[in-house]
């Protein structure tokens, strides 16, 4: 705590120039009036808090609030010290209507303070009876306060003059344990050292008030928050004769703040787990119920997130590796088909090659067809020609044996011519030259005729051998001829089956490139698909990363430990953190 008056939260409200109770008559205790601080000190603007404005619970200061400042007529020396001021009826009344009103303000302290200042103005401007009564409805106030607030009185020192029970209730001590004992006692020992905390009391004595939530040590070392308001009180001379502290326990509503708190601090470091206790107070409990209800909720969307990261990390890590699998065989294959399709290619080129040899050999089979046809024309027209000559020399023949005959005839008559004109003497001598010239011309016709014979017959040999040789070449050339056209037939189906291989191979290698581009896209496509899957593994990778910091409930929903703010003042020495806030 580092304000002069402790730890608080909310605003500090001051009231300068304070409206004050002081009795009517000095020597009377019981009659009261209202009346203007005679301190000139009162009556100054005391901006800021000199010193003494209370920080909250990081030790710095805390200006401003949501509550306005209010005005106030801090009280007089005590509760009237004697029962000589009876209420009457209407001022009864009047208390049973200010103890509803009460009853509703849950300890704002404002409105509480709000009220008795209007009564009293409202008494200090009516006539004497009027007035009288207007004290009483002061002291039902005062009544109603110490029944429903938790008040003590102080020296302008801070040393305890009294106090009520419901403020002995909340900080644990009985009235003669802190009657005489300074205000110190329900403060951090380290603050009470402060300059701070002697600006709060100087303060306090020159007539200020300020208004907060305090955290007070109770007598068990436990904090105890009070919502309270310390005023000055003046007495008929204006001067600070007291100061009255007004206060309403809200430790179950600070604790249950504090344990939102604390909750929210344990959401924002990731664990969901935490669930707050129900509260008794309705407003709290809406907060309480929201918080668990929107904790459960996001719990179970983060522990979906984190199963969903999970399996999407195993389902990346698994698609990573096929990807990684298949542009390994994706490239494989590519390389494997730009290969075959090179050697595709070149065995085109080939076949393409070999089509145009066998179209030339088809040509040239073509040609040798044709000239073994001519050939085996040739031939046979051969064949005719030598059977024409063998028939020629067979007709020589006979003629040359009718030339013989001949010739043998023309020997006979010449030797029987002989005969006769061997027979005839002498008339027969010329007749017997003759003959004999005609038989030497007959036996030399005979001799040409034997020689021309015996050439015929070598000719007709020949020209037999010929027939039979030009008969064998016709033979042979037929069988080539047969050949050829077997050749040709077969150079020609090659010639065709060629073709269409080159055709057939020439889509082959169009198709084989197009493949080979899609297979090169492919291998293009699945890299990327593989880089990608590697940044979607990363990702899932890093999205578990970030989910494991969540701490979630994997149970059935249902309510989880709870965010109770710890005891600190009964924690071991090393278990306890820095004080949330001072205590005052």
């Amino acid at each position: 705590m580092s304000g002069a008056s402790g730890d608080h939260r909310g605003p500090t409200i001051r009231r300068p120039g304070n409206e004050l109770f002081r009795p009517q008559n000095p020597d009377g205790p019981a009659s009261w009036s209202l009346g203007r601080s005679r301190n000139p000190a009162a009556h100054r603007h005391r901006p800021g808090n000199r010193g003494g404005a209370d920080r909250g619970a990081s030790g710095t200061a805390e200006g401003g609030g949501r509550h306005k400042a209010w005005p106030t007529a801090p009280l007089g020396p005590s509760a009237p010290r004697s029962s000589g001021l009876i209420p009457s009826r209407r001022s009864r009344r009047a208390s049973a209507a200010v103890s509803r009103d009460s009853s509703r303000l849950d300890g704002s302290m404002p409105c509480t303070m709000r009220i008795m200042e209007d009564a009293i103005v409202f008494g200090w401007n009516q006539k004497r009876p009027q007035r009288d009564e207007q004290a009483g409805l002061a002291t039902a106030l005062f009544a109603v306060i110490d029944r429903t607030q938790a008040t003590i009185q102080f020296s302008p020192d801070g040393t305890i003059l009294t106090a009520n029970q419901n403020f002995l209730d909340a900080i644990g001590y009985t009235l003669e344990e802190i009657v005489g004992r300074h205000h110190s006692i329900f403060i951090d020992e380290d603050y009470v050292k402060s300059d701070e905390y002697r600006a709060f009391w100087q303060a306090l004595a020159a007539g200020e008030f300020f208004t907060n939530q305090y955290a007070r040590r109770h007598k068990n070392g436990s904090v105890v928050w009070l919502q309270a308001t310390y005023s000055a009180s003046f007495d008929e001379n204006g001067n600070v004769d007291r100061v009255i502290k007004i206060a309403t326990d809200i430790t179950a509503r600070q604790n249950s703040i504090e344990g939102l708190s604390q909750a929210i601090a344990e959401m924002s470091h990731g664990d969901l787990t935490v669930r707050l206790p129900h509260s008794d107070l309705p407003d709290i409990e809406t907060l309480v119920t929201a918080f668990n209800r929107a904790s459960q909720q996001l719990s179970s969307a983060i522990a979906s997130v984190k199963t969903f990261s999970s399996d999407l990390d195993t389902t990346a890590g698994n698609l990573g590796r096929a990807s990684s699998d298949l542009s390994q065989r994706t490239e494989a294959q590519a390389a494997t088909l730009e290969e075959t399709a090179a050697a595709v290619h070149e065995l085109t080129h080939t076949v393409s090659a070999s089509a145009t040899g066998a179209r030339e050999v088809e040509a040239s089979a073509t040609h040798a067809k044709t000239t073994a046809e001519r050939g085996a024309t040739v031939v046979g027209n051969a064949i005719a020609a030598m059977s024409k000559i063998e028939e020629s020399s067979r007709q020589i023949s006979r003629i040359i044996d009718v030339i013989e005959d001949i010739a043998f005839q023309t020997n006979l008559l010449a030797l029987n011519a002989g005969v006769e004109a061997a027979r005839a003497g002498d008339a027969g001598k010329g007749f017997a030259v003759v003959a004999s010239e005609v038989r030497l011309l007959a036996q030399r016709s005979s001799e040409s005729a034997n020689d021309i014979k015996a050439l015929i017959s070598d000719s007709r040999q020949n020209v037999s051998s010929g027939v039979e040789l030009v008969n064998a070449t016709g033979t042979e050339l037929r069988n080539i001829t047969d050949s050829v056209s077997t050749i040709y037939e077969r150079v020609h189906d090659i010639a065709l089956g060629a073709a269409e291989q080159a055709a057939t191979l020439t889509e082959i290698n169009s198709a084989v490139a197009h493949l080979d581009v899609v297979t090169q896209k492919n291998a293009a496509m699945v890299e990327q698909s593989t880089n990608a899957t590697k940044a979607l593994s990363r990702e899932a990778r890093r999205l578990a990363e970030q989910m494991a910091a969540f701490k979630v409930d994997d149970r059935e929903p249902g309510p989880a430990r709870d965010a109770r703010p710890r005891d600190h003042a009964n924690a071991a020495p090393h278990e306890r953190p820095e004080p949330v806030l001072r205590i005052a």
